[in-house]
């Protein structure tokens, strides 16, 4: 997402917390016939590549830092044990 670059991920813990499918990614199940149609579907379509990549950088900016998210968890733990 960093660079921009359109996404194709299944919607496994995790993914759906960094990526927005529809907006930046195309969703795929554990289908390799269906992760080889959304990468043909990319080539394809410039005009889709370039707005789901441009689409991925604004969700790459939208989320917060490592040290932020660390950060978080530290006082969330902090205050559980108050």
């Amino acid at each position: 997402m960093a660079y921009g670059l359109p996404i194709i991920a299944t919607s496994m813990t995790g993914a759906k917390e960094q990526v927005r499918f529809g907006f930046n990614a195309l969703e795929t199940a554990d289908d390799p016939t269906e992760l080889a149609a959304h990468i043909t579907r990319l080539v394809r379509d410039s005009g889709l590549r370039k707005k789901l990549g441009k689409n991925s950088r604004i969700v790459y900016e939208s989320l917060e830092s490592h040290a932020k998210m660390v950060n978080r968890y530290e006082q969330l733990f902090e205050q559980s044990q108050r």
